[in-house]
């Protein structure tokens, strides 16, 4: 077995040596109490007392907890039976308030008020280096963190060189009067070597291919992939290792979770002489939040798993052009859920602080089924389960699509609506089928969008953008090779699958763009958003490796809680293309996070989940518009 966790460089909790240094500790102290704490650290004792961070943002790090008694002037290493702070300070300390208060009083900027300086520190194996972090809510005076890095310094193994890390925007707003080392979250990012995303166990057969030969190769749906990059598509396998450090809502983050296999990162992995010693063997593969396990395996287990066929809902019967603020809930069944949930943004977006895109509308199921029966594919798409060469019989459908002439009535009705709404001259068409954006199928990424250029004005770079060429490719990208697959690996019933369209005005001059996430991948069941967000109309779903873009957790404002007393932005990454600075103000990110809270709450309240609030998940898509940086809230969906 392989396990890779760069644990050569600290013990394990679990490890002998840890157990016996504990004990030893323990026996050696003349307090009672000794076990629960040490006032001073070395190497050895971090060993002891380190446990996991309650966040996972990064992997393979290992923390010990710390109390500075401001009263008392004493130090405490905490031992790692204790999960939180204030746990601590109750237990051992005499700490008597409920936890409301001590988290007001502890984390607050009221001095006065506070009896205590709370900080982890962190060993980050990557860089072989301990750095000090506060939690991204404490608005501990800048005097205060002096305070609590020089008593770190004098009581344990730790030099005055110790980097306190800047995870919050009020930190890096407050770098230029910080007196103590720092270092910023990107830093840290990039130098990981190893990066959990997806936390499942696979079995199959260990293959390596290229980036470059992947589209190629022929891939089974029981290999576990070692690739030197991140491909745009894959099709259905059993785990990936990639070199790529992936966003989280990257096309294979997604794939991951929504197909329930291990996704990881390792830079090194492309060489790791230990991984290409079991290429082209029967491997078990597990990805935890701190580490991974390989190992050969006689695939006895390499069982295809049998799923349920799905049926999907389809009404041929609409057949008018449909605006967005008629859309309702059965709009997915002849429009898709693209449509139906950018219906309900667009209800609410008249009583929230966003917008939705301009001059929208939908064009129903209806007016594929009619040029799916002209072009005369209803009959090879019947044929394409059990057909020997389903690739070249996609191909021939997607063809067929696009050379046939679209309806020119259809034509005419798209361009009187269009001049009806409104007085852009750009729009986007856009993929809504029954088959994406739904609960437990994302489909995201599988389907194209095509730009509309209207008017007189149309530039040579824009020939081409007409409404009937954007039909056709839309309509033909149902039958693209990694869609079909991705629903054959589902079990989806592929003559049921439909293609609708959603139109609405175009975003050419973007300000910023970005993705949230509407709960805490970083921390089970607890309160914040993940965001994603870059300047421009720079992917940061399939970002160039070169780039980072900003990654932070945001907290909304109107909800009473530990975190939004303090208003916190806590930040992993930050964008390469705006100088390693946000690209977002801190107000636009709390708007941000107060409107994600609202449409969540429809959401949740609507579908009756069985899932607690903090760990219902909804996948935005958003916008800054360029200028007056108005938020757009795009589309949003389920994330699976």
């Amino acid at each position: 077995m392989i396990r890779s966790t760069n644990r050569n460089i600290y013990l394990p909790l679990k490890s002998p040596l840890s157990f016996i240094l504990i004990v030893l500790l323990n026996c050696c102290s003349s307090s009672p109490i000794a076990q629960e704490y040490l006032n001073s650290l070395s190497e050895a004792d971090f060993i002891a007392l380190q446990r996991e961070p309650l966040s996972s943002k990064y992997s393979e790090v290992q923390a010990v907890k710390l109390v500075y008694d401001l009263k008392e002037k004493e130090i405490y290493y905490i031992s790692n039976s204790f999960q939180y702070h204030n746990k601590f300070c109750q237990t051992v300390l005499g700490y008597n308030e409920p936890l409301g208060i001590f988290n007001r009083d502890n984390y607050g900027a009221n001095r006065d008020k506070r009896k205590f300086l709370l900080a982890n520190i962190n060993f980050f194996p990557s860089r072989k280096e301990y750095i000090l972090e506060l939690s991204p809510s404490d608005q501990m005076l800048l005097s205060d963190i002096t305070l609590l890095h020089d008593q770190v310094v004098k009581s344990s193994f730790l030099t005055p060189d110790v980097k306190l890390i800047l995870n919050s925007a009020r930190l890096i707003d407050s770098e230029n009067k910080l007196t103590i080392p720092f270092i910023k979250p990107e830093e840290i990012y990039k130098n990981q070597n190893f990066q959990s995303v997806s936390k499942y166990t696979g079995t199959g057969k260990l293959r390596k291919i290229e980036l470059s030969e992947l589209s190629n190769s022929s891939i089974d749906e029981d290999d576990i992939i070692l690739i030197n990059g991140t491909p745009l598509q894959l099709a259905g396998v059993s785990g990936i290792i990639t070199t790529d450090l992936q966003t989280p809502l990257s096309h294979l983050s997604i794939l991951g979770q929504n197909r329930k296999i291990p996704v990881m990162a390792l830079k090194d992995a492309w060489d790791d002489e230990n991984i290409n010693s079991l290429i082209g063997k029967q491997v078990e593969l597990t990805v935890s939040i701190d580490g991974f396990t390989i190992s050969e395996t006689d695939g006895s287990s390499n069982t295809k798993k049998e799923r349920k066929r799905l049926y999907l809902k389809k009404n041929l019967n609409e057949k008018e052009l449909i605006k967005a603020k008629d859309f309702n809930r059965k709009t997915a069944n002849y429009c898709g859920y693209k449509a139906e949930n950018f219906g309900i943004l667009h209800q609410l977006a008249e009583k929230m602080d966003f917008s939705v895109p301009e001059a929208a509308f939908g064009i129903p199921f209806y007016y594929y089924q009619q040029h799916a029966e002209k072009s005369e594919v209803i009959g090879l798409i019947a044929q394409l389960e059990n057909h020997p060469t389903p690739k070249e019989l996609l191909s021939t459908i997607r063809e067929k699509i696009k050379s046939t002439p679209v309806d020119s009535i259809l034509i005419l009705k798209i361009e009187n609506q269009l001049k009806g709404m409104s007085s852009f001259n750009k729009f986007r068409f856009r993929s809504s089928t029954n088959a994406e954006d739904m609960k437990g199928f994302s489909g995201a990424g599988l389907y194209s969008s095509k730009t509309v250029v209207t008017g007189s004005n149309i530039e040579e770079k824009d020939e081409g953008k007409t409404i009937e060429n954007a039909l056709r490719k839309v309509w033909a990208s149902l039958w693209k090779d990694s869609a079909y697959d991705e629903r054959a690996y589902f079990n989806i019933q592929q003559e049921d699958v439909m293609m609708g369209i959603l139109v609405h005005r175009s975003f050419p001059d973007e300000e910023v763009n970005g993705v949230a996430i509407s709960k805490n991948l970083y921390r089970e069941n607890n309160l914040g958003f993940v965001v994603n967000a870059q300047l421009g109309d720079s992917s940061v779903v399939q970002p160039n490796p070169a780039i980072t873009c900003d990654q932070f957790i945001c907290y909304p404002t109107k909800e009473s809680g530990f975190y939004t007393q303090n208003q916190t932005i806590e930040i992993i990454t930050t964008s390469s293309l705006n100088d390693f600075n946000l690209v977002m103000t801190s107000d636009e990110i709390y708007r941000l996070a107060n409107v994600i809270q609202g449409i969540k709450k429809y959401f949740y309240y609507r579908d009756f989940t069985s899932a607690t609030f903090n760990e219902y998940g909804l996948d935005f898509e958003f916008k800054l518009e360029k200028d007056s940086r108005e938020l757009y809230i795009k589309q949003v969906r389920p994330f699976n």
